[in-house]
């Protein structure tokens, strides 16, 4: 028996190059966790009624513990829920990220990330 991805629980989600919670459109973000697939994973983000799959692209890596995408531009500022499905179609519990409005270079206040759970 395998068992689906997991997100790891305190700092699930970083900005790849400044190590931060601080997010913006077209930044490139890290996921950390276990049991990802080697290759083959989707990165889904969901605000709202609203989603986006990633599963390729310039910024794109993959690895068993790490997974390395690019915001997509058209991400509205707010809660953005964020979970992995590996190659097998398994899913992992989601976690809640902030998107800001404006870069993270142009921004002084931070921001928390916050697990969830998709339903």
């Amino acid at each position: 028996i395998s068992c689906a991805p997991v997100i790891r629980s305190k700092q699930a989600v970083l900005h790849r190059d400044a190590k931060t919670e601080d997010f913006a459109p077209g930044n490139i973000a890290s996921i950390f966790g276990a049991r990802f697939s080697p290759s083959g994973n989707k990165v889904i983000l969901q605000q709202g009624n609203q989603s986006f799959t990633i599963s390729q692209g310039s910024s794109w890596s993959e690895s068993p513990t790490q997974i390395n995408f690019l915001l997509p531009e058209a991400l509205s500022p707010g809660r953005t829920l964020v979970y992995v499905v590996d190659a097998q179609g398994r899913e992992s519990r989601a976690v809640a990220i902030t998107i800001n409005r404006l870069t993270p270079r142009s921004r002084s206040s931070n921001k928390r990330i916050v697990s969830g759970s998709r339903n």
